[in-house]
């Protein structure tokens, strides 16, 4: 199966998706234990906050460029624009104190998605595709 954007890509995205739920379910896991329920609610937000920010980029640069492929320079500029508005969304919910946020969790969440952009690259390039 290939997409419009090159062969594989598809299925690319999704395995480093199951990756970065892996790992957020996984670090979650470990911080519940090791520190108890703030910690790990403050891993699966900042997980979801990066996954959110990454799905609407795609969703947005999908349907801008899949109708007239020159949108691509307004595509990259919407990056810029979403991004401020999802980390004030998430000020917002913290500053009103809907859930306590430990800042650590929050970090170890988020970086839990360039973590599992690199594992998928590292196995990607190891060898074939199975």
């Amino acid at each position: 199966m290939t997409d419009r954007v090159g062969p594989g890509v598809t299925s690319l995205v999704w395995r480093i998706e199951c990756v970065h739920a892996g790992l957020v379910l996984t670090a979650a896991g470990a911080l519940a234990l090791a520190v108890g329920r703030v910690g790990a609610t403050s891993v699966l937000l900042g997980g979801a906050l990066i996954w959110a920010n990454v799905w609407l980029f795609k969703q947005l640069f999908g349907f801008l460029v899949r109708r007239q492929p020159a949108r691509q320079r307004l595509a990259i500029a919407l990056l810029f624009a979403k991004l401020p508005l999802l980390w004030g969304l998430f000020w917002l919910v913290a500053r009103v104190r809907l859930i306590v946020i430990d800042g650590v969790g929050l970090a170890v969440g988020v970086t839990c998605f360039p973590m599992a952009v690199v594992l998928v690259a590292l196995a990607w390039r190891s060898g074939p595709e199975s």
